[in-house]
């Protein structure tokens, strides 16, 4: 065997460091290999696995100064953490995943550091005191032990290390240092903290506060099963339907589905332009906000979460959009607020004997005058905007407005991308005045009973009517409102031209199939999984830095076209 080379490109040695050590390609390479473990905290197996010890046919290097040690470690983790760019690397993201972890554990022990606190992506380490185990001294790079000098006292460490780690396995038994860093601690104490607060927010002797024009209000929450719909759940049952009927929360969500495509379908409605760009809006927010969601779950809009029911859709199911509250707040003629819970601060997180105080900021939608005239619809929802809960004013206090005043039509309607929505908007702006609410008009109101049922037995809102075209559930091909040039909010009506008659896709909205750049149909991703189940793979897959690629279609299901094109 040749002696080592090192590789080339990536970040040069520091110029302030004397003699510095080369990064190996035979240690990037041995970094992917099966028969390579992790450390688990041994200070001698982490040298191995960095290239620091003894090995078969190598020179041994000896143990570094602290400023080549830091030298060397920052350009073995760009190395190590990068994609396989070597032709003699396994190019699979196991590979890479094993190769990362046994890199950064290894630099983790020589620092005497345990939480795994790293960006695998760029190779970047972030770590402070918070990161030691507790209760262990500080021990200095000079205070740790040489590295074993000869492959034969290496081998055989290597070897006790592994019938060690063998035994626990077969007891059952963790590895490693199972204390807990201070990091771990608070982010664990943060976390509890975050699944409390909306139970914390739902006790009459705790709850929330927020700042409205007059002054500060106080709330207590109305908790609902954490699901998807969540939302329908705090419209039925909540304030929303005082005075009424308390209908079924798959009532409220069918009549909004009603009303919602009636809209899209009619192009002289007043609010048929707006929905089109709340719909096409809708798609763009959850691309910016997870940016891989697409390839997981699919196409995701306020009209396909209308249209899915059934309780393992996972993410499509989430009515998480900005839009929906604007469509809530056209459909009862009323005022919905929704208060945002905001993230607790580690240092009340750390002490979960007391419930600090919590103040909520605040989005409004809707007409003001709405407020005054029918009330309002109070909601509490988080940063993921994924599950609602209805708020409510304590027991005792007499029920009062919530004075809005302060949000003017900027901050109402500021977020819709409508083009005939200057910036920034005119003082006083507001949508078109519906004749009435749509929750009072029958059209909207009243569905044949097969169609209820969908949505009562937590089925797709597909049917066989064909009374409605959006009861058959298929893709609605909608224009661009600014290639339309639609520099008016409403259709002029000068000469009543016949209204355009939007194209229906190929496939069901419920489905989720979207086109990629190339113009191929693509599949998502947990397709033949429940997507609650897939939702955890999902976390997992990013948290590892995995790029899933989705599946094309074509060749899902027509081999031949992916047996041609790799021929060709």
């Amino acid at each position: 065997m040749g002696p080592p080379r090192a590789v080339q490109g990536g970040p040069a040695p520091n110029p302030l460091v004397a003699n510095p050590l080369d990064v190996w390609q035979e240690t990037i390479d041995e970094l992917s290999k099966t028969h390579m473990r992790p450390d688990y905290g041994d200070v001698q197996i982490a040298y191995y696995n960095v290239g620091l010890g003894a090995r078969k046919d190598r020179p041994f290097r000896g143990k570094p100064n602290q400023q080549q040690a830091e030298d060397y470690f920052r350009r073995l983790v760009w190395h190590a953490t990068g994609p396989a760019r070597y032709r003699r690397n396994v190019p699979s993201e196991r590979a890479r995943r094993r190769r990362v972890d046994i890199c950064l554990m290894a630099v983790r022990t020589l620092h005497q550091y345990k939480y795994d606190n790293w960006d695998r992506s760029h190779g970047r380490i972030n770590l402070s005191s918070q990161d030691r185990p507790r209760g262990l001294p500080a021990r200095l790079w000079a205070d740790l032990p040489d590295p074993l000098p000869t492959w034969r006292e290496m081998s055989a460490r290597i070897r006790q290390g592994k019938a060690l780690r063998n035994t626990l396995q077969i007891l059952y038994q963790p590895s490693g240092d199972l204390s807990l860093t201070t990091r771990e601690m608070l982010d664990n104490m943060s976390r509890k903290y975050l699944e409390l607060t909306r139970y914390l927010d739902a006790c009459p002797t705790s709850g929330f506060t927020a700042s409205n024009a007059v002054g500060e209000a106080e709330f207590v929450c109305v908790n609902f099963p954490n699901d998807g719909n969540s939302l329908w759940y705090s419209l039925a049952y909540g304030p929303p339907a005082s005075g009424r009927h308390r209908e079924s929360w798959a009532v409220i969500k069918s009549q909004i589905w009603n009303y919602f495509n009636a809209v899209l379908y009619d192009e002289y409605h007043p609010r048929h332009r707006m929905y089109v760009v709340l719909e096409q809006q809708s798609r763009q927010e959850i691309a910016d906000r997870d940016p891989d969601s697409q390839r997981l779950w699919g196409n995701m809009s306020i009209r396909r979460s209308l249209y899915i029911n059934k309780p393992d859709s996972g993410p499509p199911m989430y009515c998480q959009f900005e839009g929906i509250l604007q469509v809530i707040a056209d459909f009862f003629g009323k005022e919905v607020i929704v208060f945002d819970r905001n993230l607790p601060d580690l240092n009340l997180a750390a002490n979960l004997r007391h419930d600090p105080p919590r103040e909520y900021n605040c989005r409004v939608y809707g007409r003001p005058d709405h407020g005054f005239d029918r009330g309002q619809i109070l909601l509490v929802t988080d940063s993921t905007r994924k599950e609602y809960q209805i708020a409510t004013y304590p027991d005792g206090h007499p029920e009062q407005y919530f004075d809005t005043s302060m949000w003017d039509s900027g901050h109402r309607y500021g977020w819709i991308n409508a083009p005939w929505m200057t910036r920034p908007l005119p003082d006083g702006y507001e949508p078109i005045l519906l004749p009435r609410a749509p929750i009072d008009d029958r059209v909207f109101t009243r569905l044949k009973s097969e169609l209820l049922l969908e949505f009562l037995g937590c089925g797709n809102a597909i049917s066989v009517d064909t009374t409605r075209p959006w009861s058959q559930g298929m893709e609605l091909i909608l224009p661009d409102p600014q290639d339309c040039g639609w520099d008016a909010e409403r259709r002029s009506l000068d000469l009543l031209p016949p209204p355009v008659v939007y194209e229906h896709g190929r496939h069901n909205v419920v489905v989720g199939i979207y086109v990629d750049k190339d113009g191929r149909d693509r599949w998502p991703q947990w397709d033949n999984v429940k997507a609650y189940e897939a939702h955890k793979f999902q976390q997992e897959a990013k948290q590892l830095g995995i790029n899933i690629v989705p599946i094309n279609m074509s060749e899902r299901y027509n081999p031949t076209v992916k047996e041609s094109s790799q021929k060709g």
